[in-house]
Order: structure tokens, then C-alpha cells, then sequence
């Protein structure tokens, strides 16, 4: 088939002036078509005998008209250009309808120039059937004269199919799709310009048609997808607006991991034309989710998506002043105040993150629950430092207000984090050091901090410092009043199990006067007053989670944790 053609004389036309055109053949007339649009030209080598396909009605996709190209025999050479204008920059796209009856065969191949302006040369072949010069029976062939490689897919016959041929100079590469499946996707191209389509009689059992055939500017994915905050139940993204959108953008929200071609997204939607920002709302706290944008381009095109930003919504915060103790913070998904934490990066930008334990070494499970806080392990000395605020405490109706709270830091090597404690009486304030933990600790261990100039506006920050040690990890944060020194006037009183799956049993030397739960926004949730040494408290009906428990002996007060599973 014709590879290369030198000729000796120019044709002035201007072809670069070609952008976006449709030719359906409808309006035309039945017989020769080359002159009946300025588009189309018979092949323009003089040495050729060229002959015109034929508008007709045998077949066609939007009636009445299509264009048939005919067998090679009896003075019939059908060899006809579509001009596509010399195309070198942007994303183009030639897209048309095919019809090939059974046992017949067809062919076409993208031009270097549109014309012979002042060679002719093609830059690829693809055969429909096995013809005399290439192709393989019942599929379409793709082939270029610089490689070996053929690239191949099936097509129905006797049955109009769709022919999308998408040129991206930017990248320079070629993807054709027959009947919606890839003959060959983002393969690089092989020319540096798109000048023309040549459908050509092959040989002598030629005979194919086509119709609707397009050019236009395709459609590009939007550039600089962002994405620019999350809240617990929503996300915000901004992108570069592309010039060739008339219809919005489509976005999905998925699953993690999910195709966006394949799977059923969670949310999806339209934005209007022009938009350049988008916020997804109505999402759920602490949930991972994949986000994805096309643009909606003219002729009803639309983009590739673009490339998965992957997000984690914050958590929620339903009470950023705390004002009834015992309060208790286990960083489980389903606590009040989880959104109210904060961070701020001192040195370098590692945050602490939630994990069952640690990330590494032996703390491999929480204190209690299934979560806790976790700061980094990295190769340095010092650096990064990181604090974890909490929400504000109200600590005004409290007389010795306490921190508990467990901790580890595990060495590596010799080497370990450390931790320090800060409090501060108002954000306005300067943070005061309450301890620092400059030691290895390999287990879960809990420390109790009495909490110095209460007032209505407390916070307290743990500051994570790296040291080549393994994470820091922190769980169980309570605060609450000192209590400890009352209880341990309580002589002989006792409780089991703990952990439980139903009821907690209580042992004392005198009557036990009251016992009162709290969940750990310190909700009293349930009380008995029993006035006997032994009682079965049932906590069936409560939910699984943490508990405070107030036992009252001798007019003095004994609190404690309880887990309810």
C-alpha cells in the first residue's frame, strides 16, 4: 500500500485553517461525493487513476445517506482524503461510523499531510479483514511501516460500529477504540501532524461504508486537581477550568481502591460549566474515600478521568468545651470529642495518626478499644516535633483537677522518643512544661499528672519529640478530680470482672452506699444505691464501650474504669 510519494508540484490550499466540521452525507446527492464537500479530496497523486466513493442508500447510520467505498475492479480505484487540517497541537479526535458486509473487507490510514503539500506519507494502516496487502480474517489490524508490531481486535460484522481515533500531541501518542474496545490506547504516534484520513478500495473485495464522520477538538482532563480541605463530613477541590468545556464536570466520590469505570460510586454529580471548585458534602467522619473529575467537552465528549486523589475526612468535634468529668478521651471513632483535637508541627510536618498500637515493635493493641494516637519513627535526632492539642477544659467546678493518661515509647537500638507534657490556662497564653519522659518505656504505662492554675479555658498538648526510637503512643487520656487520695481510705472493696461482658460485682468491709456510671462524656447513665457490703450491678442494656464508675462508702468516694464489652 502506498508508503511514500514525492511530487513535483504544490498545492496552495489552505488546510491549517480547518477545525471542527461533521459530515453526515445526508444533504449530499446520490453518486460521486469528492465534490460535494471542500473536506473531501480524491487521492491527489497524478500518477494514480483515482475514482470517487459513492453517497448511497444501501446502508446508513442517520438516514438517508452513506458513503461507500467499492471494490477495486473494472476501473474503480476508490481513493478519497478527509482533510483534518494539518493538525499538530492539542488533543484531536476523528470519530465515525462503519458498516462492513459479511465476507467483504475495508481499510483506512491516517495521513502525515493533508495533502501532498509536498509529500504524502502515511503514518499508520488498519485493515478490516485479511486483505491482499495485510490484515487477518474477522478482526481489524493495526499496523506501522516502522515496526513489525501489529495490534489487533474484533468487530461485528454487518452492523454499524463506531471508529474513535484520539491524537494527543502533547504526549504525541494514538488511541483508536472499534465498537467501544481498545485497538490500541495511548501508543506513541507515529507522525508529527494529523493531515488526513485515506479510506482506500484494498483490493478486490472491497466494500465498506461510512457515515457521520467528525472532527473536533477532544477533550481534555482538567489540570491541577487539588485538594484543599476536609471537615468530618466534607471535602473541598479547585482544578484549572478547560477551555473546552461547554457542559461542567463530572466527579465521582468512591470506594477505595474502586475503578471508576467499573465500580458504583458512592456520590456523583455535574458541576456547572465553568466551575473551577467543587465541595462534596454529606461524607462521614474518619472515612477514607477516592475521589475523580472528567471535563464535559463539545459534542458531548467527555475527558479521561483524572488521576485518584485519595482523602480522609477529619473527625467530628460535638464538644469543643469540655464541662462534665470524669472526662475520657480513648481516640475510638465513635468519641465526641476526637474532631476537637488539633496539632501543630513544631519541627519538620509528621503529625500523629491513629493506630491499633504501635506501628512497629511489640505494642500491637490499644489500651482499650481498638485506636490509639501514634507519633513517627524516623531517622533523625530532634526532628519532627509535633504537638497534639486537646479541646478546651472547663475546669472551674473541679478542686484538684488530674491527667491520667498511658503512654509507651519503645527503643530501637538503644535509641527512643520521647514525650512531653504541656498545659496552658488559655490559647492566648504561653504552653508551661508539666513533665518530660526522657526514658524507654516498652509497655503500655500509666501516669498521673495533677494539673496546675485551673481555670474556664484549659488545654494540656502532648509533644511528640523523634529520636530513632520507635512511635510514641497514647491512650486513655482522663481527667478528672483527685480521687485516689479518698479511695484509699476504702479498705477492703473490690469489683470483677473487668472487662465485662454484662455485670460488674462489688465487695466491701461496710455497706456500699451509691454507685453511679458515667460514659465518658460524664453523662450519668445509670445508679443504684445498694446499702449492703455485696451487690451485682447489671450493665446489659448499656452499649460496649468505656465507662467511670463512683462507689460511695462511708461517705467517701472511690471512682474507677470499667469496659463493657
Amino acid at each position: 500500500m502506498k508508503n511514500l510519494y514525492l511530487v513535483f508540484f504544490l498545492i496552495f490550499i489552505g488546510y491549517s485553517g480547518y477545525s471542527q466540521y461533521q459530515i453526515d452525507f445526508d444533504s449530499f446527492t446520490t453518486g460521486d461525493v469528492s465534490n460535494q464537500s471542500t473536506y473531501l479530496e480524491l487521492w491527489p497523486d497524478p500518477t494514480a487513476s483515482p475514482t470517487d466513493p459513492q453517497v448511497t442508500t444501501t446502508y446508513s447510520f442517520s438516514t438517508p445517506h452513506s458513503m461507500n467505498v467499492r471494490e477495486l475492479s473494472g476501473g474503480v480505484e476508490d481513493d478519497i482524503l478527509f482533510n483534518l487540517g494539518n493538525k499538530d497541537s492539542g488533543i484531536w479526535v476523528v470519530k465515525w461510523m462503519m458498516y462492513v458486509p459479511t465476507g467483504k473487507v475495508g481499510y483506512w490510514n491516517i495521513q502525515e499531510n493533508a495533502s501532498i503539500n509536498p509529500i504524502v506519507q502515511h503514518n499508520n494502516e488498519i485493515f478490516v479483514g485479511s486483505t491482499a496487502s495485510g490484515g487477518t480474517a474477522n478482526v481489524i489490524t493495526y499496523t506501522e511501516s516502522s515496526t513489525t508490531s501489529t495490534y489487533t481486535v474484533s468487530y461485528p460484522s454487518d452492523s454499524w460500529f463506531e471508529v474513535i481515533t484520539t491524537i494527543d500531541f502533547s504526549t504525541t501518542e494514538i488511541s483508536i477504540e472499534i465498537d467501544g474496545n481498545s485497538l490500541i490506547t495511548n501508543h506513541t504516534y507515529p507522525g508529527l501532524q494529523l493531515g488526513a484520513i485515506d479510506f482506500y478500495s484494498v483490493d478486490l473485495n472491497t466494500s465498506f461504508f461510512i457515515d457521520d464522520f467528525k472532527l473536533y477538538e477532544g477533550c481534555y482532563i482538567p489540570g491541577n486537581l487539588t485538594l484543599d480541605n476536609t471537615t468530618d463530613v466534607s471535602a473541598d477541590f479547585s482544578w484549572n477550568v478547560v477551555s473546552t468545556e461547554t457542559g461542567g464536570y463530572n466527579y465521582l466520590v468512591m470506594q477505595p481502591g474502586d475503578d471508576p469505570n467499573m465500580d458504583t460510586p458512592i456520590d456523583s454529580g455535574t458541576t456547572l460549566a465553568g466551575a473551577s471548585t467543587l465541595q462534596i458534602t454529606g461524607l462521614s467522619p474518619l472515612t477514607s474515600y477516592d475521589f475523580y473529575l472528567q471535563s464535559n467537552c463539545d459534542n458531548a465528549e467527555i475527558s479521561d478521568w483524572t488521576n485518584m486523589i485519595n482523602f480522609t475526612t477529619s473527625a467530628s468535634c460535638s464538644t469543643p468545651t469540655v464541662t462534665t468529668y470524669p472526662y475520657l478521651e480513648n481516640f475510638e471513632n465513635d468519641s465526641q470529642s476526637l474532631g476537637c483535637w488539633s496539632q501543630v508541627n513544631e519541627i519538620g510536618n509528621a503529625d500523629w495518626t491513629y493506630s491499633e498500637g504501635s506501628t512497629s515493635g511489640s505494642i500491637n493493641s490499644a489500651v482499650s478499644g481498638v485506636q490509639n494516637i501514634v507519633f513517627v519513627s524516623q531517622s533523625s535526632v530532634g526532628d519532627p516535633i509535633t504537638k497534639y492539642i486537646s479541646p478546651v477544659f472547663d475546669l472551674s467546678s473541679l478542686t484538684n483537677p488530674i491527667l491520667k493518661f498511658y503512654f509507651a515509647q519503645e527503643d530501637y537500638f538503644g535509641d527512643y522518643n520521647t514525650l512531653k507534657v504541656y498545659y496552658r490556662i488559655s490559647d492566648q497564653d504561653s504552653w508551661v512544661e508539666l513533665e518530660h519522659y526522657d526514658q524507654s518505656e516498652d509497655i503500655w504505662t500509666q501516669v498521673e499528672l495533677p494539673l496546675p492554675n485551673p481555670t474556664s479555658t484549659y488545654q494540656i498538648a502532648f509533644e511528640g519529640i523523634n529520636n530513632f526510637g520507635r512511635p510514641n503512643v497514647i491512650d486513655d487520656v482522663e481527667i478528672d478530680d483527685k480521687l485516689s487520695a479518698n479511695s484509699s481510705i476504702i479498705e477492703g472493696f473490690s469489683y470483677y470482672p473487668n472487662p465485662t461482658k454484662n455485670s460488674v460485682n462489688f465487695m466491701a468491709n461496710t455497706n456500699i452506699q451509691e454507685l453511679k456510671v458515667f460514659d465518658v462524656l460524664g453523662k450519668e447513665v445509670y445508679s443504684v444505691t445498694p446499702n449492703q457490703t455485696n451487690c451485682e450491678m447489671n450493665l446489659s442494656n448499656l452499649n460496649s464501650g468505656v465507662y467511670f464508675i463512683k462507689a460511695t462508702i462511708n461517705n467517701q468516694t472511690k471512682s474507677f474504669k470499667v469496659i463493657k464489652e
